[in-house]
């Protein structure tokens, strides 16, 4: 169960208490003892004041209007200031990091200077986490999540609670409503003036306009900052993933670039071992063509030294 749930029943469960407690001060037992009396005499005198005060506040039509249009400025500030004082303000700031981290690679030619960009953010923590785990194919997005945000300030459990606690508001002023109609109309059905009876009808008429007002009002403000909230949090979540596929393209980007002088030089040795071959090649024909001709020579001095004339070949 929600913990605003529970807060309300826990509310409810006093106000049924104190209103038994204020019933048997009024009636008192039949068979209480002096001691007893005098103990409820004291506690009537502490809760009677506040009794009446909450139903002249419950019995005025006033009263309903002006609660429901609290809880309607409350909601409209809480998502105003939640959209314009902390959610535009850190898309401002995901926005700025992801463009860094797209220049980084190529602005300062090394990988390692993500730190410079991302090590001072408020992202510092979650990013030297992922780097302490980035060998074992972790993506940035298990680090760089709605959590790293909480932790910034951005408020996204109060926010996410909030619609919760408006419902809470909601049925808490509309069982206290239900309560001052119950006793309105308890003191006019034990009248016989048809005037007192008709003033204690338009008391419990008072008292239904502030539970149905108010639960509305609740539950409406419930509905818009629900709504402004999965909204912001969407909005949250396709930043945070653009910022994690840039610091992936990056640091893809570094690597190769580390990478490149090394398969350079692995190209330049198999395009040196080449021309070796071929020079070996070449010098091998040579040899053979060399070979070729001191025989060819060597036949023709032979053949003329004897006088016979050398064959025509």
């Amino acid at each position: 169960m929600d913990i605003s749930i529970r807060r309300i029943f826990q509310l409810c469960a006093v106000l049924i208490v104190i209103a038994a407690i204020y019933r048997a001060g009024n009636t008192g037992f039949e068979t209480a003892s002096a001691g007893e009396s005098a103990l409820w005499d004291t506690i009537h005198l502490l809760i009677a004041p506040l009794a009446r005060v909450y139903l002249a506040m419950f019995g005025s039509p006033a009263t309903a209007i002006l609660l429901a249009g609290g809880l309607v400025m409350a909601g409209i500030l809480m998502a105003l200031w939640f959209v314009f004082l902390k959610v535009r303000p850190m898309l401002s700031r995901l926005d700025r990091l992801a463009s860094d981290c797209a220049r980084a690679p190529v602005q300062f030619g090394r990988g390692e200077d993500l730190d410079r960009v991302l090590g001072p953010s408020f992202l510092g923590p979650d990013w030297r986490a992922w780097q302490a785990a980035a060998d074992s194919g972790v993506r940035p997005s298990a680090y760089i999540t709605l959590a790293s945000l909480e932790r910034s300030g951005l408020r996204l459990g109060l926010m996410q609670a909030m619609p919760n606690y408006f419902v809470g508001l909601g049925l808490v002023m509309t069982f206290l409503g239900l309560i001052a109609g119950l006793y309105f109309a308890s003191q006019g059905m034990r009248t016989a003036d048809m005037i007192e009876a008709r003033a204690a009808l338009v008391h419990l008429l008072n008292s239904a306009t502030f539970k149905f007002l108010t639960s509305v009002a609740g539950i409406s403000m419930s509905l818009i900052v629900s709504l402004v909230f999965r909204i912001s949090v969407q909005s949250l979540s396709l930043r945070l993933t653009l910022l994690c596929d840039r610091i992936e393209e990056a640091t893809a980007r570094s690597a190769r670039t580390a990478e490149a002088p090394f398969a350079s030089q692995a190209d330049g040795q198999a395009v040196l071992a080449e021309r070796i071959a071929q020079l070996i090649r070449s010098l091998d024909r040579l040899e053979e063509t060399i070979v070729h001709r001191t025989t060819a020579e060597r036949h023709a001095v032979g053949h003329a030294n004897s006088g016979q004339p050398m064959p025509v070949s």
